[in-house]
């Protein structure tokens, strides 16, 4: 069997997407500095602005940090101390779905979500969700599909290890 997954070595990928908000502290930084340096007064409103702006970048990135931290040590642990469950046989009941979102403010966004069940043991995942768990779908090159022989290790319906067999 082929190792797909495993929280230990994939779960911190959830970081990336608190990393995303050293963008929006980066550009308030650059413009306060710019209009520091360019004299512009300091209680100006753009300026106020742009404090508020960084200030918020921060609050965002340092509270999405810490909610992904604190799941990947959680399932991690779960893992290390053995307080998973343990599935193994073949999938059935996969099913796929697409849900495309237009409106005025979103276009085409596409988020994919999959269910299937190995043995009674229901499994459900998105593929625009940020989690520490596995969630690429097939859409994505995910290996879950109808028929396919898995091991997974889960912690609630979270799947924490993942293994296919070729």
């Amino acid at each position: 069997m082929t190792e797909c997954f495993n929280v230990l070595k994939n779960g911190d990928r959830v970081f990336d997407f608190a990393s995303s908000g050293l963008i929006m502290i980066a550009i308030g930084v650059a413009y306060i500095i710019l209009y520091i340096i360019q004299g512009v007064p300091k209680r100006s409103a753009v300026l106020i602005f742009l404090y508020i702006w960084t200030g918020l970048g921060v609050l965002w990135t340092s509270s999405v940090y810490y909610l992904s931290a604190r799941d990947y040590q959680y399932f991690s642990r779960a893992i290390e101390n053995k307080k998973y469950q343990e599935v193994e046989g073949y999938v059935e009941n996969f099913e796929s779905s697409t849900i495309v979102y237009n409106s005025s403010k979103v276009r085409n966004l596409k988020v994919t979500t999959e269910s299937f069940s190995v043995k009674g043991v229901h499994f459900e995942y998105a593929s625009n969700v940020e989690t520490t768990g596995f969630n690429q779908t097939k859409s994505n090159g995910g290996p879950i599909d109808e028929g396919k022989y898995v091991r997974i290790r889960y912690y609630d319906d979270l799947i924490l290890q993942l293994w296919v067999k070729d």
